[in-house]
């Protein structure tokens, strides 16, 4: 009988080894490597059924070709300053999970919200330009055109997470839909200018050149000596899914 209650005692304490991680820290490995979008996680039990769950998302600046995405018309005439360009990302998705009662925390089934912001920048080649205000006066100028775009929102996510030999997690992010707002905001810098260069000499120039979105997405333009500032914002649409291996401890 004793030693029956050793074994009985052994088995339960070995149950409990089975689900005694507390933390899991993993890459992801499907869809955001195919886009240079490097993700790390980490995943922390903080009740039976809950966990919290924060991961960075980075994409290291490197040279991107636009393939015509950038090109703006003046006048009819097409112009592309991101032909040749760098482009850096930078984001964060937190999660609160909540998972089923018979596994309880990190193992099995979730489901629940989540906050998300992501981060593009992309910089175009200084490119040299040639200027004529309203009395015929040539000014040069370097212009530097810069696009960053800014996504914030919230949603909420189903997934599930199993494990081999209690270390090695598998996270499959079944799906997550969520609503936030798309912030796009372009800056155009000169530099290296003729004395007494000044943008708002152009600002009727500066009001005809259009995206081709205007109509979708308004923009509000400022014009100072140097710069032009345009800025968008809309409600965006979020989808979330990956898969991400692990490990727990």
């Amino acid at each position: 009988m004793k030693h029956k209650f050793l074994f009985l005692l052994l088995f339960m304490m070995s149950g409990v080894s089975l689900f005694s991680q507390r933390n899991i820290s993993k890459v992801n490995v499907l869809f955001g490597p195919f886009f240079k979008m490097y993700h790390v996680s980490q995943e922390m039990k903080l009740g039976d059924r809950i966990s919290v769950e924060t991961t960075v998302k980075a994409r290291p600046p490197h040279s991107f070709h636009s393939g015509g995405l950038g090109v703006i018309n003046t006048d009819s005439v097409p112009y592309d300053p991101f032909s040749s360009m760098r482009m850096f990302a930078l984001g964060n998705v937190t999660e609160f999970r909540i998972y089923g009662k018979d596994k309880g925390a990190l193992h099995g089934f979730y489901f629940g919200p989540y906050f998300s912001y992501t981060y593009f920048k992309l910089k175009s080649d200084p490119v040299p330009g040639k200027f004529h205000d309203s009395n015929g006066v040539e000014y040069d100028a370097d212009v530097t055109q810069t696009v960053s775009i800014g996504i914030t929102g919230v949603g909420l996510e189903i997934g599930v997470q199993g494990f081999i030999k209690n270390k090695v997690a598998f996270d499959w992010t079944i799906l997550g839909v969520g609503l936030g707002v798309f912030k796009l905001k372009t800056n155009i810098d000169a530099t290296n200018t003729s004395n007494n260069f000044d943008f708002r000499n152009y600002t009727d120039d500066i009001n005809k050149a259009t995206f081709g979105i205007e109509k979708i997405i308004p923009f509000n333009k400022t014009i100072d000596t140097t710069s032009v500032s345009m800025v968008a914002r809309a409600p965006w649409p979020l989808i979330e899914t990956g898969l991400s291996i692990g490990f727990a401890y």
